[in-house]
């Protein structure tokens, strides 16, 4: 009863009888759910069109996708004589025609888009099942 007495409430330091109260989380809200891709190419085009921050010439920080660093980063291989990377580039003639801003506005509308959960005659059949229960429960409580 003592040790009660002498704790101070105050700002971050709640009653120590409403501290943690049962059956409620830490983290309500949760963790967000991961995308899944669906396949190799997905995968590696989500890693791909994640941005990193990085540090500039000027010292000033900048958000890059990490396509770009990997792009420059295989031209610089090539131009220092590395053999598999200049091989690679002179060989590549799809990865010169693939539109990156393509790709990435492709993972984007299919991670936004959303998918209906009931078909239309689903829903309608709800709803009017929906109808009949209410229905019911207004002539119920008409006769009481």
């Amino acid at each position: 009863m003592e040790n009660n007495k002498n704790y101070e409430i105050g700002y971050g330091k709640p009653p120590k009888n409403t501290r943690f109260t049962k059956g409620r989380s830490g983290n309500p809200a949760g963790r967000k759910k991961k995308v899944i891709p669906e396949t190799l190419f997905q995968a590696i085009s989500l890693e791909l069109c994640q941005q990193k921050t990085i540090t500039n010439a000027s010292g000033l920080k900048e958000k890059v996708p990490l396509y770009s660093i990997l792009a420059k980063k295989l031209v610089q291989d090539a131009i220092q004589n590395d053999g598999p990377s200049r091989k690679f580039l002179l060989q590549s003639n799809n990865l010169f025609k693939c539109n990156f801003n393509d790709i990435v506005k492709s993972i984007i509308e299919r991670q936004n888009s959303v998918e209906p959960e009931f078909t239309e005659d689903e829903r309608n059949r709800l709803v009017q099942r929906l109808h009949e229960m209410y229905d019911k429960l207004l002539s119920e409580e008409q006769q009481e």
